[in-house]
């Protein structure tokens, strides 16, 4: 019985996993590239709750896939939201410089 049991929530739990897809835009002449994370069964003529996250640090693509793995994600399939995480680009963001993204 527990065998079943444990079987059952596996399956439960793999079908829940939301979807994250990596994208690039370009923004004030700077590309970005940036994670989405959808909710299972995503439907785009719903709407969603959205949250931009943004990694501490260098905000790195591996920041963003740690911070997104580790406390965005589970959060995202329990409440069902989309999450949006930018990652920096590089060479623009330096201690001590200023950046315009005008």
């Amino acid at each position: 019985m527990l065998v079943l049991l444990a079987l059952v929530v596996v399956t439960l739990s793999a079908l829940a996993n939301a979807e994250t897809i990596a994208k690039a835009r370009r923004f004030g002449g700077i590309t970005i590239r940036y994670k989405i994370v959808l909710p299972n069964a995503y439907d785009p003529a719903r709407a969603y709750p959205a949250i931009l996250a943004f990694a501490g640090g260098h905000q790195n693509l591996d920041a963003v896939n740690n911070m997104l793995e580790r406390g965005w994600l589970p959060e995202a399939e329990a409440r069902r939201y989309i999450i949006v995480s930018p990652i920096a680009p590089p060479n623009h963001f330096r201690t001590g410089r200023r950046c315009d993204l005008s």
